[in-house]
């Protein structure tokens, strides 16, 4: 079977052609943040969690095939930033406000867990890295 070979974060990664970034990063045990992943299925990026910079522009993981010779950048603080902003903007649209370990309190909520990933640790302080709380 033939392989392509690629970089993600400077680790040369091996993979079939057609593999999508998302699936690249994990080969090389990286975890890119994303919701709308579903194993198996062909992905879409839809979440806008699962964004890389590749060249300099920034693209979903999810919807991009990996290319020889590619290099992929899964984390720098403009990546970061982003997905906070995203992350932030799927929180005011899930569940009721409050500040629980699970933030909206539903017990092994995936938006809640990776929330925590994204965001930081929510605390009931409010202190820097907490989660927003959606007004009304």
């Amino acid at each position: 079977m033939s392989r392509i070979e690629l970089k993600v974060d400077g680790r040369t990664v091996r993979v079939p052609p057609g593999t999508s970034v998302f699936d690249a990063a994990d080969t090389a045990g990286l975890d890119i943040p994303c919701l709308c992943h579903e194993p198996g299925q062909e992905g879409r990026g839809d979440c806008g969690l699962c964004v890389v910079e590749i060249d300099g522009q920034v693209v979903s993981s999810r919807a991009t095939a990996a290319l020889p010779a590619m290099e992929v950048l899964s984390e720098t603080e403009a990546l970061r930033a982003l997905r906070r902003t995203v992350m932030e903007s799927t929180l005011a649209e899930h569940g009721p406000p409050g500040r629980t370990t699970r933030w909206c309190g539903v017990e092994d909520c995936a938006v809640c867990a990776l929330a925590q990933v994204v965001c930081g640790e929510p605390s009931a302080a409010g202190s820097s890295g907490a989660l927003p709380t959606p007004a009304g």
